[in-house]
């Protein structure tokens, strides 16, 4: 689909940008929500970039008053308030609108798309949205031809997260022992005591991709007291690939190997927001080329 919009420049401010949900080819669609030029962009009164809302989860005190049982995070509403228009060029303008409203309502077909912030300083924050109501004005016929709106999205994560992962790896150490049945996985690279960080404001639970060779693995969240054993065999090359939540395992087949975790006791572990996690990674069986790897996306509570 081509686009009417033209991308913009860096102009020393964030920029907004909706991306559409991957559709039947997998294609996505870039919409920048504040090019330049005066055609289209975005009012600064955007709401919904501060932090999460959340629910109060309370029971009556005996004392009076309440207790509070818990808080528990609800999904985010972001409006963005959009003007489109055209001094002269009816079908221009049309066309314009007209590529707007689609990429917007296309998540009632192919779910969530994403809108994305980038920031002067190269970074960027990203969360997953479906459009709610906004688009829906008919269109002003005046000096200008031109329409205003106040765009609703819901996002059904209330976090925002980076655009790309975090990428934890651990190795075996060269020189190591290899008769020793127990060869460390450890610090800095290797693998062994080492430390994991989440840098965002929200905890996460990493996905793991496991190398043999090796015939089990123990990872203990020393910070947390948590530890897991996963026992099958890898060969040279091998790969399980393991998510946290919900806890799934696949082995070098594809098969499904979650039997291979100690359940219920040795449950995969979570890295707590803002903090670094003393780990402990015990390989048995390793050799050159046994590695844990655990990617993440770091959350965070404001855009």
């Amino acid at each position: 689909m081509h686009s009417p919009i033209p991308r913009p420049p860096d102009p020393g401010e964030y920029l907004i940008t909706w991306i559409t949900p991957p559709d039947r080819g997998g294609g996505r669609v870039e919409v920048p929500l504040n090019p330049p030029g005066l055609d289209f962009f975005t009012l600064k009164t955007i709401a919904g970039l501060g932090v999460a809302d959340r629910e109060i989860q309370s029971s009556p005190s005996p004392d009076g008053g309440i207790t509070i049982d818990g808080i528990r995070y609800t999904e985010r509403q972001i409006v963005i308030p959009l003007r489109v228009r055209d001094r002269s060029d009816t079908m221009e303008f049309k066309a314009r609108w007209r590529f707007i409203g689609q990429a917007f309502a296309k998540t009632a077909r192919y779910g969530p798309g994403t809108i994305r912030l980038d920031y002067p300083d190269g970074t960027s924050r990203q969360i997953d949205a479906v459009y709610q109501s906004g688009w829906g004005n008919d269109p002003n016929d005046g000096a200008w031809i031109e329409d205003t709106c106040s765009v609703s999205f819901l996002a059904p994560d209330p976090f925002w997260r980076d655009t790309s992962p975090t990428v934890l790896e651990r190795m075996t150490e060269a020189g190591v022992d290899y008769l020793d049945p127990y060869p460390n996985i450890g610090s800095g690279k290797v693998l062994g005591d080492t430390t994991l960080t989440n840098p965002g404001q929200v905890d996460v639970w990493p996905s793991w991709v496991i190398t043999g060779p090796m015939t089990s693995l123990t990872a203990t969240n020393n910070t947390r007291n948590q530890s897991f054993t996963l026992t099958y065999p890898l060969g040279a090359g091998e790969t399980i690939t393991m998510s946290s939540r919900p806890i799934q395992v696949r082995g070098p087949a594809g098969q499904n190997l979650v039997n291979a975790l100690n359940l219920p006791t040795g449950k995969p572990w979570r890295l707590d927001a803002d903090y670094e996690s003393a780990v402990t990674f015990t390989a048995a069986g390793s050799g050159p080329g046994t590695s844990v790897v655990l990617s993440f996306t770091p959350g965070y509570e404001l855009a």
